[in-house]
């Protein structure tokens, strides 16, 4: 992607924390102090543009603070020749981890409306302050100590797209598709696709087979089992979320969250 993430420990508040470098392997490298960030030779035009991308989005993540199913961003600053996003993340169990501990590998939906409901609010929380995450997977969810789900694992937009600037995190099952092409819009129907995506593999147990084999031959479907005890109206959501093309697919997130 275009960072690193490191655990650290906040010595003025004595807690732990993480704090997110940005260091985009392909255009920037350590200097001879291997700790400052410089830019590769032909590349500062393009490493700078990104790098007030990557300040920008996490300011405005931080300007959010208090926002229930976010990670708290308690500082954004610019040092070494790169900036650094410092955040509450002490503990770092994610929804992945959570579904594979379970013995069935999947969650009812009674416990998954009351672990994602609040976690849809808070996307349209983002869409509305011009925050798109573009990488909605099973890990970008981690629990807090009081057992709700908070998002995490921002990035700014071209390290999640195939567009060829980064390395781009990309997460199959869980992107839609036009987030594999390189010209293609990715908005909030982006996130749209991917959450619920998550709530599919958090709902039948398994991941959803990825958009580009579905846009070649459409095999996904709700198994027969889980059909039975889902209510309607969530396989209906799931249907119209899912859709392969984002024009088909539902638009907004007030419309998710009154489909659910």
């Amino acid at each position: 992607g275009e960072g690193i993430t490191y655990a650290a420990y906040d010595m003025k508040t004595e807690k732990a924390v993480s704090v997110r470098e940005f260091f985009p392997g392909r255009s920037a490298g350590r200097d001879i102090d291997l700790i400052s960030v410089v830019p590769k030779e032909g590349m500062d035009k393009v490493y700078s543009q990104h790098l007030n991308s990557f300040i920008s989005l996490w300011k405005k993540i931080m300007r959010l603070k208090g926002v229930t199913a976010l990670i708290t961003v308690n500082d954004v600053f610019q040092c070494n020749g790169t900036a650094y996003a410092v955040y509450d993340e002490s503990e770092r169990i994610t929804l992945r981890d959570y579904l594979l501990d379970t013995k069935e590998g999947f969650i009812p939906w009674e416990k998954a409306r009351i672990l994602f409901m609040p976690v849809l609010s808070t996307i349209g929380t983002l869409h509305t302050s011009g925050v798109f995450h573009r990488g909605i997977n099973p890990s970008s969810f981690i629990f807090s100590k009081d057992g709700k789900l908070k998002l995490t694992d921002f990035c700014i937009e071209p390290a999640r797209s195939a567009a060829g600037a980064f390395d781009a995190e990309i997460f199959d099952g869980y992107a839609p598709l036009e987030q594999y092409f390189p010209n293609k819009k990715t908005d909030t129907r982006t996130d749209i696709y991917s959450f619920c995506c998550v709530l599919y593999r958090a709902l039948i147990g398994t991941t959803p087979i990825d958009a580009k084999t579905r846009s070649e031959n459409d095999r996904m479907m709700i198994p027969a089992k889980f059909a039975e005890q889902l209510p309607p109206y969530v396989i209906n959501a799931l249907i119209n979320g899912m859709s392969i093309y984002p024009e088909d697919r539902t638009d907004n997130i007030e419309q998710l969250r009154s489909d659910l």
